[in-house]
């Protein structure tokens, strides 16, 4: 049966799938599946392409944010690489037996490395030596879990942490801030200095680093959150806006900068493998992605090259006066034109105390994966952050822990093949 299965789903690629989904491909280049022909199977299990590895994809997302600070936690009780790989094991362990089905892990928030890089300088936060990455991914792989690398291309080290980044173009850069002005900026209420993204050399860069973590690694997605323009100040890009020939305003110069970088990311992994999905997680605010931090998500949606993926972080309960869970989610699947669209959920306002909804946040977390399931034009939802959903000691998580859980395993009992 499994065979005729199989047999079909390569018919059905062969003969084409709907456009909208389709990232740009040249002419010699495979033929990648669509997410939603592929249902709990890897794709090695018919011929398709001939590569290396062929990344796991799902027809339902059931994903969590694996943070660098739960990295940290993680790697501080730990001191050799057998240590890692039997927590790492463990970690991947609960998230599949609780219904999760993909990882977004953080391996580069601060122009660091929690990886072999070539470009950016080796992490902090590890104190004994291995490849983290390399070991996630196996554990990962071994239950059946899909790892989305999470990368913020932009943000860089504090003052004195920038010493790290020596020997790297981001310590060029740095070092001979006189050469390079404004390539890197340390904005105002800000303790981290930021790439800038009007610098082609710095979209390059950050192109570069996916192409690396994607030619080196088995993984199956890259991914990037919010962080674009990390100030409105006109300071910030003055010396290349004041170099810029053309009609754009400040804010839509800086729009389009966002968005090239957005393309640039895109094309790195899909020249790498069409397979690799590449998505993006704005804020759930749409106003806030396109004013403050100069996000056309929107744009992004609805062009070809840009994401595969859409992940909104709409952190709000049904009663926020600003942004209500439902409605923003409504607005969002209309905003992603069809793309695949996953909704993230901000679990860890429960585990802080923080009201989701009229002062009533028991449940919400359930009520809230189960909504996205059941929307029609929602793949899958994303919970903000793993330790939250793992967390068995938080009194304000316990019941929201319970609850979210039972509809997730549910959820993953149906989508199973």
């Amino acid at each position: 049966m499994k065979q005729i299965f199989i047999m079909v789903v390569a018919f059905l690629l062969l003969c084409g799938c709907a456009e909208r989904d389709k990232p740009t491909l040249s002419p010699n280049s495979p033929k990648p599946p669509e997410l939603s022909d592929i249902s709990y199977i890897r794709q090695q299990e018919y011929e398709i392409r001939d590569c290396k590895y062929n990344p796991l994809r799902y027809e339902e997302m059931h994903a969590v944010w694996l943070t660098y600070i739960e990295l940290s936690e993680l790697f501080a009780n730990e001191s050799s690489s057998d240590d890692l790989r039997r927590d790492s094991d463990k970690l991947f362990g609960k998230l599949s037996e609780l219904g999760i089905n993909t990882v977004f892990l953080h391996v580069r928030a601060f122009g660091d490395a929690f990886y072999d890089s070539e470009l950016f300088a080796p992490t902090r936060f590890l104190t004994f030596g291995c490849d983290p990455l390399e070991i996630m991914l196996e554990t990962a792989h071994a239950h059946e879990i899909a790892v989305h690398v999470w990368v913020n291309p932009l943000r860089c080290e504090t003052e004195e942490n920038m010493y790290r980044s020596e020997g790297t173009l981001i310590g060029e850069w740095y070092n001979n801030r006189d050469s390079y002005p404004g390539y890197i900026v340390m904005p105002e209420n800000d303790i981290h200095y930021w790439l800038n993204p009007a610098v082609p050399k710095v979209r390059q860069l950050a192109a570069d680093g996916v192409t690396e973590l994607c030619e080196n690694y088995d993984i199956d997605g890259v991914h990037i959150d919010d962080y674009f323009y990390p100030t409105t100040d006109e300071s910030f890009d003055a010396v290349q806006y004041a170099a810029y020939e053309g009609a754009l305003s400040l804010a839509d110069w800086r729009r389009e900068n966002c968005t090239l970088l957005v393309k640039a990311l895109y094309s790195a992994v899909k020249e790498a493998d069409p397979a690799i999905i590449f998505s993006v997680s704005p804020q759930g605010n749409i106003a806030n992605n396109y004013d403050l931090l100069y996000a056309d998500a929107e744009r992004w949606c609805s062009e070809e090259g840009c994401l595969d993926i859409i992940i909104p972080q709409i952190y709000f309960g049904y009663d926020n006066e600003v942004c209500p869970f439902s409605e923003t989610l409504a607005e969002w699947i209309r905003l992603a034109h069809g793309k695949t669209l996953v909704c993230g959920i901000g679990m860890y306002k429960a585990a802080a105390g923080e009201e989701l909804s009229g002062g009533e946040y028991s449940g919400v977390i359930a009520r809230q994966i189960n909504e996205a399931l059941s929307s029609e034009g929602c793949g899958g939802f994303a919970v903000y952050s793993c330790s939250s959903l793992l967390n068995e000691t938080d009194p304000a998580l316990i019941g929201e822990r319970a609850a979210a859980a039972a509809v997730i395993k549910r959820s993953s009992r149906d989508h199973r093949s």
